[in-house]
């Protein structure tokens, strides 16, 4: 699901578009707007931004 969220805020094509791999588009959409109402969606991707990547 998230994957797919990150396909359509890439992409900026209409939540209809997701590719069926991502999971039905309502779900992901639905998911996408909880998380942007409450904040989830913004703390997750900031901290994935100020985590240095690590070496393998």
């Amino acid at each position: 699901m998230i994957d797919g969220i990150r396909w359509r805020t890439r992409t900026g094509a209409p939540w209809r578009d997701l590719p069926e791999r991502y999971g039905p588009w309502d779900r992901a959409y639905d998911l996408f707007w909880r998380w942007q109402r409450d904040g989830t969606w913004n703390g997750s991707s900031s901290s994935c931004r100020r985590r240095p990547m690590q070496k393998t």
